[in-house]
């Protein structure tokens, strides 16, 4: 996807059908676009993610309507272990995200689970 140009909206549209597990209509993804799965992203219509945006899908990741997140943001649903005794038992913990309608994350904005 973040080779395709950016005005080829109809070969963009298909790389983001392919990659998400599933789109509304018009939503938009700008390079450098990076992600763990993808087929956890789920994202309602009129979805913007703006350039160097990261969603790091470990878990499931629900993004509603009209959602616009600005450059170089990170949305994520892993962590690591905060606790010595947690590193013993787990090395990532996980949890679903979800962000709603008419929502916006401005740029350079980090949005983690929990």
């Amino acid at each position: 996807m973040n080779a395709i140009d950016i005005l080829n909206t109809e070969e963009r549209t298909a790389a983001i059908k392919d990659l998400f597990g599933t789109t509304g209509e018009n939503a938009s993804v700008c390079p450098n676009f990076n992600c763990d799965n993808g087929k956890n992203i789920h994202v309602g219509e009129q979805f913007l993610m703006n350039y160097n945006g990261i969603i790091l899908d470990v878990a499931e990741v629900r993004i509603g309507h009209h959602v616009m997140i600005g450059p170089n943001t990170m949305i994520t649903t892993v962590n690591h272990p905060l606790t010595r005794k947690a590193d013993v038992i787990t090395l990532v913990s996980r949890s679903q995200l979800r962000l709603e309608t008419m929502s916006g994350l401005a740029a350079m904005s980090q949005f983690f689970q929990g």
